[in-house]
């Protein structure tokens, strides 16, 4: 490859890799400015679905704010005594959320590529082969223990969404009008929320085993569902107020 060639693609990719690291940490540093940017959904479905039988009903309501809390937690980490916030997934000795983790993959994807562009640029045909080889080496090695817990992170996303894919089934088209209206006002050109919901049913599993490669896609993901689901949480008022009722109910029976 023409070594100006190779600069110019190390260059871009680099840029686009610290371009993904840079909005993955302003999600996680202005939670409280992604908060207050809320979507409400009008379309006229969420009218018919709210609080009925076959839509979003109290319990269904209560799977949107669990897998959204555990989604959360799985992004950012989990609040600790000291008011700082810890990752519940463990990588070479340290706990680390998506977030981070995507973080620690693009640095390590682009300290990768600069190796192998200063190869090009700095080493004979003799020793650039002896050479790749130590540096691909080393990439497999680190890149193969990120991947082991990435493995587990996505396994666990699929479990913790699992029930919530569950108490959706039968909903998919009246879904993909509404994910729609939430990527149109969240300006979001792609999401993955919409190819789940074109997925036939039971094939959402294996849609996200083939799409969700690495994790700057599964952070992605889980940013944008929350934000799907705590838009459908507030776009359902009746089912709100039911749920509401029914845990203080419950509170009261264990009470009595």
């Amino acid at each position: 490859m023409n070594k100006y060639v190779a600069t110019l693609f190390v260059f871009v990719t680099f840029l686009s890799i610290l371009v993904d690291t840079k909005a993955l940490a302003e999600v996680s540093n202005n939670r409280n400015k992604a908060r207050a940017d809320i979507v409400i959904l009008e379309n006229p479905i969420i009218g018919l679905i709210d609080n009925k039988s076959f839509g979003v009903t109290p319990e269904v309501f209560g799977f949107i704010l669990q897998c959204r809390r555990a989604a959360n937690k799985r992004l950012f980490g989990v609040m600790r005594a000291d008011g700082t916030r810890e990752g519940i997934y463990e990588f070479n000795g340290k706990k680390y959320c998506l977030v981070e983790l995507a973080q620690i993959e693009s640095e390590y994807e682009a300290e990768h590529l600069c190796k192998l562009n200063y190869l090009e640029k700095n080493c004979s045909k003799d020793e650039l082969a002896a050479e790749k080889a130590v540096i691909e080496s080393d990439y497999r090695e680190k890149t193969g223990s990120l991947r082991a817990v990435f493995e587990i992170a996505r396994n666990d996303f699929i479990e913790i969404t699992s029930a919530y894919l569950e108490s959706a089934r039968g909903m998919k088209d009246p879904l993909l009008i509404i994910i729609k209206e939430f990527c149109n006002k969240k300006g979001l050109e792609t999401c993955f929320l919409l190819d789940w919901a074109e997925t036939e049913e039971g094939g959402e599993i294996d849609s996200i085993k083939r799409n969700m490669s690495n994790f700057r896609d599964l952070a992605r993901l889980c940013i944008d569902m929350t934000g799907f689901l705590e838009a459908m949480a507030r776009s359902c008022p009746k089912a709100k107020a039911k749920f509401i009722e029914m845990v203080r109910r419950a509170r009261e029976k264990k009470e009595a």
